[in-house]
């Protein structure tokens, strides 16, 4: 932002505009800029407790779990569940930390990943287990079942 700033001085008085104008224009543009900031931040911190928040009813009530983690062992749902809760909190600290005008902590990166990475291992089994149990059922019983 501050390269961005500097290119528009330069930029600014060479142009032959007077210099209340462009100082103008590049006020207009620093305030645009830190709303569309501030909203690109702000978008998380309320986005990530619902996301947390829709991972905990699930992990509280496991038999109002969606579709998608359904159909496999227990522990499947649990990881979605947690995985659910673990994403939403590191998107709210990608918010806070947006807000604050810090760079995000690693450990807040690695977590999301493994939160990322439970929700997708986990409807993966649950597709898996729900492809298996529609095959074993559309075949019928098999030999020596009578």
């Amino acid at each position: 932002m501050v390269a961005r700033a500097r290119a528009s001085d330069s930029t600014g008085t060479a142009s032959g505009r007077s210099g209340s104008k462009a100082g103008e224009a590049r006020e207009g543009d620093a305030v645009v800029e830190s709303v569309v900031d501030v909203v690109v931040n702000a978008v998380p911190l309320l986005m990530g407790p619902l996301i947390a928040g829709a991972g905990w009813s699930t992990l509280r009530r496991p038999d109002e779990i969606p579709h998608v983690a359904s159909g496999g062992p227990r522990w499947t749902q649990r990881c979605w569940s947690v995985g659910f809760v673990l994403l939403g909190v590191t998107v709210t600290a990608l918010g806070g930390f947006g807000l604050a005008g810090r760079e995000e902590v690693w450990p807040v990166g690695l977590v999301r990943l493994l939160a990322v990475g439970l929700i997708v291992s986990s409807m993966t089994v649950a597709a898996v287990c729900r492809a298996r149990n529609r095959r074993r059922s559309a075949r019928g019983p098999g030999l020596g079942a009578g």
